[in-house]
């Protein structure tokens, strides 16, 4: 090429070639750029250099985002394996069966009196509580308190026919018996004196009350139909458990009577014809 002038030479076994424009001084000639290796002592042209660096760079993001991809999330689920399985619930003692509360013995059971007297029948449906060790008349039943004469509901009494009570007469249908205690009563139940003993106001009284259907404790006075006296002696033999009974004492007469620890009430009627 005119006016330019080409220098061939040779660097570490290279062929260098060099155009220069003429009447240029070569100060010194040698190939492009590079870089010393300081682990070898070598020197690589500085096209190697950026290659391999490239080259680095490039293996260090495989890396990264293999590195990633295997990761979890934080809002991925563990995997199972990671998870401890979790304990079985504990299994509840068996708890005791309870008795019903039918199954448990009634402290005041209940009781039932009937008969047929002069073609009249005749029933008392009643509660019987029990002495336990306990003073009855005079203590858990008091003189001179209207009592329920028994326990629970109220005593219930019927009679299909008609009946005379001292005079007073009852028609047929549905009463409810009370008693009101009294401290006098005759010695013993062996004699037939226990109604003359005593004056009429020392007397215990049957109340026949005219409200059915109630509790027991539930009296109103103004239901009243009739207070027949009673007559009251002393038992030889303590009752344990309350008793009513009615007893036959001819055609068509006959006597409802109480029995309770040492104490027993009577009273007598007539089925009216």
């Amino acid at each position: 090429m005119k006016g330019m002038k080409i220098v061939r030479s040779h660097f570490g076994g290279r062929k260098t070639v060099t155009v220069l424009r003429a009447g240029a001084k070569i100060d010194h000639l040698a190939p492009a750029p590079a870089v010393c290796d300081p682990r070898t002592h070598s020197v690589f042209p500085y096209s190697q250099t950026i290659f391999f660096m490239r080259l680095i760079t490039l293996l260090s993001f495989s890396f990264l985002a293999l590195g990633c991809a295997q990761s979890p999330r934080a809002t991925d689920e563990p995997s199972p394996s990671a998870t401890p399985a979790a304990a079985p619930p504990p299994v509840a003692e068996p708890t005791p069966a309870q008795p019903s509360e039918s199954a448990r013995p009634m402290l005041s059971p209940p009781g039932t009196a009937n008969a047929t007297i002069g073609g009249a029948n005749i029933t008392v449906a009643y509660s019987r509580p029990s002495m336990r060790g306990r003073t009855i008349f005079g203590e858990l039943v008091p003189f001179d308190e209207v009592w329920r004469t028994g326990a629970n509901n109220a005593t219930a009494f019927s009679t299909s026919r008609d009946l005379m009570f001292d005079g007073v007469t009852v028609p047929a249908g549905s009463y409810t018996l009370y008693t009101l205690p009294k401290a006098t009563a005759a010695p013993s139940c062996d004699t037939n004196v226990d109604v003359a003993l005593a004056r009429p106001e020392e007397m215990p009284r049957l109340i026949i009350s005219k409200q059915t259907g109630q509790w027991g404790t539930e009296y109103h006075e103004g239901m009243d139909l009739a207070r027949i006296p009673m007559g009251t002696c002393k038992l030889n033999t303590p009752v344990e458990q309350f008793e009513i009974s009615i007893v036959a004492a001819g055609a068509d007469r006959g006597v409802i009577k109480l029995m309770w620890e040492t104490t027993q009430y009577s009273v007598p009627f007539r089925v009216k014809g």
